[in-house]
């Protein structure tokens, strides 16, 4: 009989790409209506560069120049900005709170694309007092998995998965032909390179849990 190895990750995280955008409490000009798109290339990466803002005289803009593919988005009005998971409140100067959600994208520099996005942008224009990124984690990991599929014969699952009852909490389940394969994995240079971006975004260590297959 043979046996494969799994591994079940358990992680509190913040969530995909997500922008809070603070406006002053006249704001008048802004629809207050949900609005949204479906990414329309799910398997390409998107990477988000630049963020910038401005007012041309009558509005005020924030542009967000993406690479490799367009992204879904989905934008709405909140009461309050929290952090996730730890549920403490994101200040921002202004009144009435945008949640702007990237799916499938990252910030994180590709090769020979840098990238210039900030956690905070404060620039106090009339109608847009200030921008904080507020997660990353689901474009950090989407890009993880691309890497592993494409250069590991041995692991034969690697899927990120929600919590339905705990919000903010994902369990990654991984599954390899064997110790060999596991080890291969730990020892990647893109694996590597994951760690600290994933720090920035963890709160706590996560909890690993190993299991044997039964065919």
């Amino acid at each position: 009989m043979s046996r494969k190895l799994l591994a079940a990750l358990a992680f509190a995280l913040s969530p995909v790409l997500a922008l809070a955008v603070a406006l002053p409490a006249d704001a008048t000009s802004f629809s207050f209506a949900d609005k949204s798109k479906p990414d329309p290339n799910p398997a390409q990466p998107t990477q988000l560069w630049r963020v910038r803002l401005g007012n041309d005289g009558s509005f005020d803009r924030m542009v967000i120049d993406q690479r490799f593919s367009k992204s879904g988005y989905n934008v709405h009005y909140v009461n309050q900005v929290f952090a996730d998971p730890s549920g403490n409140p994101v200040h921002l100067k202004g009144h009435y709170f945008l949640e702007v959600v990237i799916h499938d994208a990252g910030t994180d520099a590709a090769a020979g694309h840098p990238t210039d996005v900030h956690h905070k942008y404060t620039p106090l224009l009339p109608e847009i007092r200030q921008v904080k990124k507020t997660g990353e984690f689901e474009g950090f990991f989407t890009e993880l998995a691309r890497q592993v599929r494409a250069n590991e014969p041995g692991n034969l699952a690697y899927q990120l998965t929600k919590s339905r009852t705990e919000p903010g909490t994902y369990k990654v389940l991984e599954v390899y032909k064997d110790q060999d394969a596991l080890t291969y994995h730990g020892g990647t240079e893109y694996f590597k390179a994951a760690g600290p971006k994933f720090a920035g975004v963890l709160a706590g260590r996560p909890e690993i849990e190993y299991l044997d297959g039964v065919d």
